[in-house]
């Protein structure tokens, strides 16, 4: 899963709203909201402070989330690897 998808996952659960409740506040479906979770789809860059106002977070942490991932999958587009940190 990549970041951001934890971070969004993570912060719904912690509102305690579920998926279709989200997918209400965005206009967006629950399978669209399912797919973002498991980090199968992103969400644009215009939706970053739809999905903070959703989410009650700073689209900063959405974008930082954002960036976390790009910067991953740069580094393995080029061959190195990333360990994990326990």
């Amino acid at each position: 899963m990549t970041t951001l998808a934890v971070t969004i996952k993570a912060s719904r659960a912690k509102l305690g709203i579920t998926q279709s409740v989200l997918a209400g506040k965005l206009n967006m479906t629950a399978q669209a909201i399912s797919n973002i979770e498991l980090g199968k789809s992103g969400i644009g860059r215009k939706n970053f402070k739809q999905f903070g106002s959703a989410l009650r977070l700073k689209p900063i942490v959405l974008v930082n989330a954002w960036l976390t991932d790009l910067r991953t999958q740069t580094l393995k587009d080029n061959g190195i690897r990333i360990a994990k940190v326990q």
